[in-house]
């Protein structure tokens, strides 16, 4: 992920705007890192923001039906 698509990212739950942890990177691009609000937090994994999280299990599942 380019850095300078961070400040269009909110928390998709509440909205607001998200911190960013960076753990690895290569120049402007994140390979890992944290995406941060003050109730959330979602992992950067290699450079892909990963918004789904365990609360919603459904959305794994369904991939594994088709």
């Amino acid at each position: 992920m380019h850095k300078k698509f961070i400040k269009y990212f909110v928390d998709p739950e509440t909205n607001e705007p998200l911190d960013l942890i960076i753990e690895e990177n290569k120049g402007d691009i994140i390979i890992s890192g944290l995406f941060k609000s003050s109730s959330n937090e979602y992992p950067i994994i290699r450079g892909i923001p990963r918004f789904s999280n365990n609360k919603n299990k459904n959305y794994a599942d369904s991939f594994g039906f088709e």
